[in-house]
This record gives C-alpha cells, structure tokens and sequence, in this order.
C-alpha cells in the first residue's frame, strides 16, 4: 500500500543466496527461495531475481546437476504463485545458460539481464541479447571494464565497455519493454552516480 499510493512499482525482489551449486546447502536455499517467492507475492512483485551459480557446460557436471534440481523446483514454485524466477546473467556464455534453462523446461524460469557482467567476464552483451531475447523478463543498467589481463571492475553506467547504443537496439528489436534498473555496487557517489545513469538512458533512448 507504501509504495501503490506513491504509484510506484517494485521492479523486482532480489533473492540472491550465493547459487546452488553446493549440495550441503542447496536444500535450505531452496526452502528460503521459496519464502523469498512468498514475500515477494504479497509485495505484488511478479519478477524474482538471482545468480544462480556458473552452468558448466559439461551436462553431467555434479554442479550443473545440482543446480538444475534447485531450478525446477523454485522456477515450479514461483509457476504456480504465478510469478517467475529470474537467472542473472554472467558467470558463463548466452548460449550455455540459454540451452541449460531449455533442458529444465519450466515456465517459472527466465533470465535478469545484465550487460555489465558479461562485458566483465568476456562476453558480448549485445550477442547475448539475440541468444537470450525470448527469456529476458528484467534487466540490470550496469556497466564495467575487462582489463588485458582479465581482470574487470564495474564503473559507472557510459564509462565502461558496455556499447549502449548497440545493446539498447538489440533489446528493442527483441521486444524488450521492461525496466532498465540501474545498478551501482560501488564508487564514492553511488547516489550522483545513479542519476547520471538515469540522465544517460534517457538521452541514449530519446535518440533512438
């Protein structure tokens, strides 16, 4: 009622655990997703969001598996509370989280999008869009920086590697219509920060 009467919106619930790749803890995460899920629903929030844990390419990875069990039960759950859960982007290619979520086949999983992750880990995040489109139900206005010796940061939104006038066609031809929620986990402004990512969408996007 908070937030109705000040007609806003919540985004998103970030139900973020630290992945389920571990079997000595998985069960217990699983249980506190659920619950998450829950509070989520009597927020009015429909979108859930999460990383997961890196998806090993290699199908009969004890991790992958693990991780895959956790994912049909919560992404089952969060089905029938109609509401989806949403894997973050990052930790492994478009295409493996694409072709894992695929063999899980379940309407409660989808995909948070962020490009800053991938740009930091060594991947394309306009690519990923195209690989990705069908399944991505929110986003993250994030960017950063992959050094030549890998090693990454993130930055604020217009000083990265992140190539927004690319990523944010690629996200309207795949009919992307949901919110770009800026994300700033650092720096010593993060508030002046934030604004300025809000002035840099909003003139990239007038421009389109």
């Amino acid at each position: 009622k908070f937030v109705a009467d000040r007609s806003l919106v919540v985004s998103a619930l970030c139900v973020e655990l630290g992945g389920y790749a571990d079997p000595a803890t998985v069960d217990d995460k699983v249980e506190r997703t659920m619950r998450m899920i829950d509070l989520g629903v009597d927020l009015g929030v429909a979108i859930h969001t999460a990383h997961i844990g890196r998806v090993s390419e290699d199908p009969n990875s004890r991790e992958r598996q693990t991780i895959a069990e956790a994912l049909s039960a919560i992404g089952n759950y969060a089905a029938e509370r109609d509401c989806c859960f949403a894997c973050e982007t990052g930790p492994e290619e478009t295409m493996v989280l694409r072709e894992f979520l695929a063999s899980l086949d379940c309407p409660g999983l989808r995909v948070n999008y962020d490009p800053a992750n991938l740009v930091m880990n060594g991947f394309d995040p306009v690519k990923g869009v195209g690989d990705l489109a069908d399944l991505i139900v929110h986003t993250h206005a994030k960017d950063g920086i992959r050094e030549d010796d890998k090693r990454s940061r993130e930055v604020p939104v217009g000083e990265g590697q992140v190539p927004w006038d690319d990523y944010l066609a690629a996200l309207g031809e795949a009919g992307y219509e949901g919110f770009l929620t800026i994300e700033r986990e650092g720096g010593e402004n993060p508030v002046a920060d934030i604004i300025a990512a809000r002035d840099f969408l909003r003139e990239r996007l007038a421009a389109m």
